[in-house]
């Protein structure tokens, strides 16, 4: 058999897995199911709210805010800092402090939760937005009304979607808690002076990456949502796409047998780094490829790379589910709530919950793992068709093959 036959057919895709059934077969059928609903759910018409109309597709575009949105973005502040404080400050242990369960099991799966099913809510909420516009009020300083786009567009987000997806992917020690509270307080700082140095909505709008994945993703809601159309969005995403997917091929049945069966250690940096590039260098190939399908299809840029947006929040809700880390984050996040900090406080008497090894069994978590993956290709699809159908030959190709890598991923663990 040849080293390729040898790849295509290895045993992790061939044998049964949790559900009794070869992830070759369950990747066919996930992809054959969402391209069924893609082309027999009616699209309807388009909605336009008065948001729309307005072009409130950047953070800080609406005139005022109203209470409620002002609450919220008041406790998404508090949730970052939280996290900050509690990952610095706190026990420097993953069970003992609510920091890396709050920000990596339970925050980012919710974010693409909403990103599903919500629209314009990342501009309400945006705490780096927030912090931004403490600053700029801090020292005098407005924001230009109408600002022209950064220069090199969304270019500025690569290097976030790369360094997010090794943290994910490749890091040994991403759930440690002084790593967790450094990694956003970091982050949130970089942002914060990028926004200082050429202005909040410009830098937000361009090399935030949340507000650059969010955005795409609703830029697919409406037909009369500008679309994100720059290449700089397409490598974004496609380094999305690739580099969560290869968060969990790493620690796959897959990837493990065959780089073990060539003496080469399938965990190591120099393994695993490599193959987060290349994953991703493909990824980004693959999405510009499709892009220029479409575009000779008569479609305008930016649809396929938008549906392979909703189908990133679909790959990385289905990785939160692996080894249940999303329902164990969950349970740790309950019990912190008492002493976020760990110590002896307990102040609402949940201190001592501990989340089983197995809360749900390894059947029904494949179950969700596919539902989601399904759910997200449907919506990519459907959005498409509502959209742009002259790009639903091309767009389906790219959801297709992105699910069904997805798949194959969180299926071959």
């Amino acid at each position: 058999m040849s080293p390729l036959e040898t790849v295509v057919l290895a045993h992790p895709l061939t044998e049964p897995g949790g559900l009794g059934l070869p992830p070759l077969f369950l990747a066919t059928v996930v992809v054959a199911i969402s391209t069924v609903l893609v082309l027999r759910l009616p699209t309807g018409a388009p909605q336009v709210t008065p948001e729309d109309a307005a072009g409130h597709g950047t953070p800080g575009g609406r005139p005022s805010m109203g209470t409620g949105e002002r609450v919220a973005r008041t406790f998404a502040v508090a949730i970052l800092l939280l996290v900050v404080i509690a990952g610095r400050l706190g026990q420097d242990s993953q069970l003992d402090n609510i920091a890396p369960s709050l920000a990596i099991g339970l925050a980012w799966p919710g974010l693409l939760v909403v990103a599903l099913v919500g629209r314009g809510w990342w501009d309400r909420i945006n705490p780096f937005d927030t912090l931004a516009r403490g600053l700029q009020a801090l020292g005098g300083q407005g924001d230009p009304v109408g600002p022209a786009p950064l220069r090199g567009g969304r270019w500025w987000a690569v290097p976030a979607a790369l360094a997010w997806t090794y943290y994910l992917g490749v890091y040994s020690q991403p759930l440690e808690p002084r790593v967790v509270g450094a990694v956003v307080a970091g982050y949130t700082i970089l942002m914060l002076a990028g926004c200082l140095a050429v202005g909040r909505r410009r830098w937000l709008e361009a090399g935030e990456l949340l507000t650059v994945l969010f955005g795409t993703i609703d830029g697919m809601r409406n037909r009369r949502t500008r679309l994100a159309s720059d290449r700089g969005t397409t490598v974004v995403i496609a380094v999305l796409a690739g580099g969560l997917t290869f968060a969990t091929l790493r620690i796959s049945t897959l990837w493990i047998r065959q780089l073990l069966g060539l003496g080469i250690d399938p965990l190591a940096a120099t393994t695993t780094v490599p193959g987060l590039i290349g994953v991703a260098a493909l990824s980004v190939l693959g999405l510009q490829a499709s892009e220029r399908w479409a575009v000779r299809s008569g479609s305008p840029a930016g649809v396929v790379t938008g549906a392979v947006a909703v189908v990133v929040a679909g790959i990385g809700l289905a990785q939160a589910m692996v080894r249940e880390r999303l329902l164990k984050a969950a349970v740790i996040v309950v019990a912190r709530l008492s002493n976020p900090l760990g110590g002896d406080v307990d102040m609402f008497g949940t201190a001592s919950l501990v989340p089983a090894n197995e809360l749900i069994g390894e059947t029904p978590k494949v179950i969700v793992q596919l539902s989601l993956l399904v759910v997200a290709a449907t919506l990519a699809g459907h959005a498409v068709r509502r959209r742009c159908p002259q790009a639903l030959r091309p767009a389906l190709w790219a959801i297709g093959t992105y699910t069904a890598v997805g798949v194959l991923s969180v299926t071959a663990v």
